[in-house]
């Protein structure tokens, strides 16, 4: 009986594990080309904050798209020294949009202001690969970032 009650244990115990593993996080939908967030918009919020420095405060969330399938979750981040915009890329299925679960090679995208106080990313092929200010004289620089996302949001 103990050989049975072990047996099912190591066969039911990684199981389990490997069933929260890889989850992606559903975030939202897109209907009739528009994106409805349905996640909690404060955690995803705190998720851009702690990604990116809790002395900054996230607003503005939006999903921007590269193309029909290529879409970013975006946050505004600032203080009284620093404004950044942030971007995080999501995985699109049917017309669900979802922050995925690798993190291998995953990347993110930051703007930060230098000086200016409305930044924008530039698309072309498809991903984020700039970045632009949108008031004269100002410029914004772009870096890309390992992104721990997923991490974060799973755990709030």
């Amino acid at each position: 009986m103990k050989k049975i009650v072990i047996l099912v244990l190591f066969l039911i115990f990684p199981l389990s594990l490997f069933s929260q593993l890889g989850n992606d996080i559903e975030i939202g939908y897109i209907e009739n080309g528009v994106v409805i967030i349905t996640y909690d918009q404060n955690k995803l919020l705190r998720a851009f904050e702690i990604q990116y420095g809790d002395s900054l405060q996230a607003s503005s969330l939006e999903c921007i798209s590269a193309s029909p399938d290529d879409y970013y979750l975006t946050a505004r981040l600032q203080n009284s020294s620093e404004n950044w915009i942030v971007a995080e890329p999501l995985k699109k299925e049917g017309q669900k949009l979802f922050v995925g679960a690798e993190e291998g090679g995953k990347v993110g995208h930051k703007c930060e202001g230098n000086p200016c106080s409305s930044c924008s990313f530039v698309i072309q092929n498809n991903t984020i690969v700039g970045c632009r200010c949108n008031h004269p004289n100002g410029i914004c620089n772009h870096t890309i970032v390992y992104s721990t996302f997923y991490s974060i949001l799973k755990d709030l």
